[in-house]
């Protein structure tokens, strides 16, 4: 990957709806140049999916909220498999520390909520889980992640 893939990602990651056209002037390139790149990276794997990102008012009443999973065996792929087959799971994550994985999951309620963790807690080689409650999202207005002052 170089700068020129960096810098079509970025804006992508910005607005994936952009046309080829709208991203080959800002990148000083063209239409067909920006076209290739794109197919080249979905191929690679570094652009897996085009999506949105819906806004709360989108989803009203969804929960979302993030489950730390210690694990019995130090092979968290089999976990992984059964989670990426759980409806409410968005995304599963390996991570350092005292737990093994972090999983995302968004439900239409908190009853919902409740009987998709039941189901994570059944997973055979989870020992323990810690759940936490999304309360707000925070984002500058270019889509990266900031910590809200005060």
């Amino acid at each position: 990957m170089d700068d020129l893939d960096r810098s079509l990602l970025a804006l992508l990651t910005r607005d994936a709806r952009q046309p080829a056209a709208a991203l080959a002037a800002a990148l000083q390139v063209s239409r067909a140049t920006v076209q290739a790149r794109i197919a080249r990276l979905i191929a690679s794997g570094a652009i897996r999916r085009f999506t949105i990102d819906a806004g709360p008012d989108a989803t009203p009443g969804e929960v979302s909220a993030f489950s730390l999973l210690k694990l019995a065996s130090g092979d968290p792929r089999p976990s992984l498999t059964a989670l990426g087959r759980l409806a409410w799971v968005t995304s599963a994550h390996t991570i350092n520390g005292a737990f093994d994985l972090v999983v995302e999951v968004r439900c239409p309620s908190l009853p919902v909520l409740d009987q998709a963790l039941d189901a994570i807690r059944a997973l055979p080689a989870v020992l323990e889980t810690q759940t936490h409650i999304r309360l707000a999202e925070v984002r500058t207005a270019g889509g990266s992640r900031r910590v809200p002052s005060g």
